[in-house]
């Protein structure tokens, strides 16, 4: 089944010159990009007979504007970024303070404490987001740091027995860290149908 005639085909076929792009291969087979004109060449009757093609490797030219349209999407990104990350620190401030109110309230239980201690915990994870999102925004180079998992796994299980309830246990996230760590060499060999 023959192929459709392709535009260029059109074009030239009707007696026009035809101008565009074509993704050609090098004889070791790397692609590249032309930038092409071609003309048809007419006898003296008008008959086209010929054609002649002006080709440039445009390659660089078009990587190069890629690499361009890259860079503006990630400039709208960074500002966008930056938007929300100011948005979202008017709105962490207030959760801060209303923390602070609420376990400076008089007769809390040391659970409603807890609870806003946890609140401002989060309020600060929250806001350390926000300063990488500013610092993105900005085109700032992160300072690295270390984490306190076992700090963090512990503040996540608490998060997750509050939202999910007594109905489902979360294992501690440091035991069962510590029960893999003994077994560091295992990949799995051990398993079903194994010898």
């Amino acid at each position: 089944m023959r192929r459709p005639p392709t535009r260029h085909q059109v074009t030239l076929r009707h007696g026009e010159i035809w101008h565009g792009h074509f993704a050609n291969k090098r004889k070791d087979g790397t692609l590249y990009e032309d930038e092409a004109t071609i003309s048809p060449v007419r006898d003296a009757a008008g008959k086209i007979v010929n054609y002649v093609a002006v080709k440039r490797d445009v390659t660089r030219e078009v990587q190069l504007e890629a690499q361009f349209r890259q860079a503006q999407k990630m400039e709208s990104f960074g500002q966008l970024a930056g938007g929300v990350a100011h948005d979202f620190n008017n709105i962490l401030a207030v959760i801060q303070l209303q923390a602070g109110l609420l376990k400076a309230e008089a007769g809390l239980r040391p659970a409603q404490l807890e609870l806003a201690r946890e609140i401002e915990k989060a309020d600060e994870r929250a806001a350390g987001l926000t300063r990488q999102l500013l610092l993105f925004s900005r085109k700032q180079t992160m300072q690295p740091r270390n984490l306190e998992l076992k700090e963090i796994l512990q503040n996540m299980t608490k998060m997750l027995e509050r939202t999910l309830g007594a109905q489902f246990p979360i294992p501690d996230p440091i035991q069962v860290g510590e029960g893999t760590a003994d077994h560091p060499g295992r990949s799995g060999d051990d398993g079903p149908g194994a010898a």
